[in-house]
């Protein structure tokens, strides 16, 4: 009996999954669109999963005119204000997006669960200060 109770049942919980919500931070000259496709296919993988793709700024410009502290910043503030992320998300950076999350993991205290860099340099940074 037991076990025709879970043959039944189990399906129906393995169905209602929930995922943990992911946030995701694009690279230099790019914008939160640049994540969109990448979205999408977390979305078909994951059904009924959050997704974000975070935008810093006004634009493409502001991913290298803004110096890199403010934008982690910036990062920081966004994500705390958004109530679905409370308790806790996975994290993805792509090219310089990588070093915005890998700034706000260590700054900010987020409630992060996995975070994952995608074509970034995390052996430091060298050049002109907003860079």
């Amino acid at each position: 009996m037991i076990f025709l109770v879970l043959f039944f049942l189990l399906p129906i919980v393995l169905s209602t999954a929930i995922y943990r919500p992911v946030v995701l931070m694009h690279g230099i000259t790019s914008n939160a669109d640049a994540m969109n496709d990448v979205a999408k296919w977390i979305r078909s993988t994951y059904p009924g999963i959050y997704v974000i793709s975070i935008e810093i700024g006004d634009g493409k410009e502001d991913s290298y005119l803004l110096p890199l502290d403010i934008q982690v910043e910036k990062f920081c503030q966004t994500v705390r204000s958004n109530e679905n992320l409370d308790q806790g998300f996975n994290l993805v950076g792509y090219s310089q997006g990588s070093i915005i999350v890998r700034g706000a993991v260590e700054r900010c205290s987020l409630p992060v669960f996995n975070l994952i860099t995608l074509s970034g340099i995390h052996q430091g940074t060298f050049g002109i200060p907003y860079l």
